[in-house]
């Protein structure tokens, strides 16, 4: 990994069916422990409408290259308990060496 990573995650991927048959994200981890560097940002834009400040948070985390994580996966902060849901993937292939896996973040809980 060549960014420095700063917390561990574990990895949730798919959906369940609960007893009365709605969809539920699924509980059981499709990996613990990764290690993640994961940055968070905020920015406070105004509504053009209303005139009403709000605050957009975002985050992005690198991940060890070949980590298997795609869109609609889910990340959990195991440092803090934070709930991300990955919007975007991306891997840069560079001739010198392997990149880290990008994971542009939304916040869920």
């Amino acid at each position: 990994m060549r960014a420095y990573p700063n917390t561990t995650v574990k990895i949730y991927r798919g959906v369940a069916v609960d007893v009365y048959g709605d969809s539920v994200d699924q509980a059981t981890p499709l990996a613990e422990g990764v290690l993640a560097s994961l940055i968070e940002t905020e920015q406070e834009v105004q509504d053009a409408s209303t005139e009403t400040p709000r605050v957009v948070r975002s985050a992005v985390a690198r991940l060890n290259q070949g980590t298997d994580v795609r869109i609609t996966d889910r990340l959990l902060d195991e440092r803090d308990g934070r709930l991300w849901s990955i919007t975007d993937v991306t891997q840069v292939r560079n001739g010198a060496y392997d990149e880290d896996v990008r994971v542009d973040l939304e916040f869920v809980a």
